[in-house]
């Protein structure tokens, strides 16, 4: 089976429904005790992206994802409504994993509705703490600045252009061996791009600006998460944070597990065992 057919199969078994007391469409798969909340998304794809991931945590656990409306103008927006979504569906805890700017939202929802947090699992995200030394401060101002000149960057370089830049750089990552069909998984990932538009772009960064300016977490904030938070870091350059927010988010997180994951972050797309068995593990450790 293409790695389109496994998406497409995974698209059909999808039930997604709409909570009126929330407010958000959501889906849930498998249903296993353990609940994880997959707030997940990256480099213009949306969660659906991880479906592999998602199935198979689904193996196992209860998995909910859930689409935020546009009307969010915050993070914090969206963990209240996250939160009546879980009382709505009788959900007391989760194990939040995040990825990107869904590490920004797990932190925002750890930190406001602790009761209803079991664990969370961050990777490839940021951070806006009360103790960022230089150079994780720098980071942050370097990506405050480039949402800002976002508009006008548009005006010189499409999305779309940036989408074909984005599909050449898993072209280069996969090579000639790490999959078996080069060209079924680019076409995998063109066609997850096709519906993210510029609008997406606008939303996302605007929640992750709010993020950077208005929202910092504190040590005390997350103190009830002690052996309870999985940080899962990697060497790879990013175009948004770094190795500096993550020291900086590792500095407040009491007893954090660190997991290295030597896998590109599009190759997870593709392939995602390792990552499934890095979760596992850690659920079921604590």
């Amino acid at each position: 089976m293409s790695y389109i057919q496994a998406y497409q199969v995974y698209m059909e078994r999808k039930k997604v429904v709409f909570d009126e007391k929330s407010g958000l469409e959501y889906s849930l798969f498998g249903n296993g005790e353990k609940v994880i909340l997959a707030l997940l998304g990256n480099n213009l794809l949306g969660s659906d992206a991880y479906f592999k991931t998602i199935e198979g945590l689904a193996e196992k656990y209860t998995v909910l994802t859930f689409l935020s409306r546009t009307k969010h103008q915050t993070l914090e927006q969206i963990a209240d409504d996250v939160s009546v979504l879980l009382t709505s569906l009788n959900i007391s805890k989760v194990n939040i994993l995040g990825i990107s700017i869904g590490g920004a939202l797990a932190q925002v929802f750890a930190k406001n509705y602790p009761k209803q947090t079991e664990s969370i699992m961050l990777y490839q995200t940021f951070a806006h703490t009360n103790v960022m030394d230089d150079e994780a401060l720098a980071v942050k101002e370097e990506i405050l600045a480039v949402i800002a000149q976002l508009e006008e960057l548009r005006k010189q370089v499409s999305l779309e252009n940036i989408k074909m830049a984005q599909i050449y750089q898993i072209e280069e990552m996969l090579g000639d061996d790490l999959v078996d069909d080069v060209e079924d998984a680019l076409d995998l990932f063109k066609y997850l791009m096709i519906d993210y538009t510029e609008d997406d772009e606008k939303r996302v960064m605007g929640l992750l600006k709010g993020f950077l300016e208005n929202t910092i977490i504190k040590a005390e904030d997350l103190s009830f998460l002690i052996n309870k938070t999985l940080y899962i870091y990697d060497s790879e350059e990013r175009a948004f944070g770094g190795l500096a927010m993550d020291d900086a988010l590792l500095d407040i997180i009491p007893n954090a597990k660190a997991v290295s994951l030597d896998l590109d972050k599009f190759l997870i797309i593709l392939e995602a065992n390792e990552l499934i068995k890095i979760i596992t593990e850690f659920i079921e450790q604590i």
